[in-house]
């Protein structure tokens, strides 16, 4: 059958499930090998810190991702090198973005992206 390599965590009375699931699981890296050492070259076609993410979806040619925040207090959403647009509900565009944008506590955000300029495309 051939290698497997599998994860997971182990955890009591963790006070905060979302924030274990991505220390433990993110950033979710995959890329083909050929399984020599060294293997092939690591790219990250997208980054996103600051907030949980909940969905990453292809709408045609646009990338939709959707993130909240569960605390309380505020939080600044990264996406470095990526512009777009906050969507609403209805996926109407409320305000576009550059890199950053504030997300409120107990929030919800639906981020249409661009592709990145000089990167890897979201694909």
């Amino acid at each position: 059958q051939g290698r497997v390599s599998v994860r997971y965590v182990v955890a009591l009375d963790h006070p905060d499930p979302y924030r274990l699931a991505e220390e433990a699981f993110v950033p979710l890296l995959v890329t083909n090998g050929d399984g020599a050492p060294g293997g092939p070259h690591r790219e990250q076609a997208l980054e996103i810190a600051g907030a949980v993410v909940s969905a990453v979806e292809r709408r045609g040619e646009t990338l939709h991702v959707r993130v909240f925040n569960p605390d309380p207090e505020p939080t600044v959403v990264t996406v470095p090198g990526r512009r777009g647009w906050r969507l609403d509900l209805a996926e109407r565009p409320l305000e576009p973005f550059e890199d950053r944008l504030v997300l409120e506590g107990h929030r919800i955000a639906t981020l249409a992206l661009d592709e990145a300029e000089g990167g890897p495309p979201l694909r």
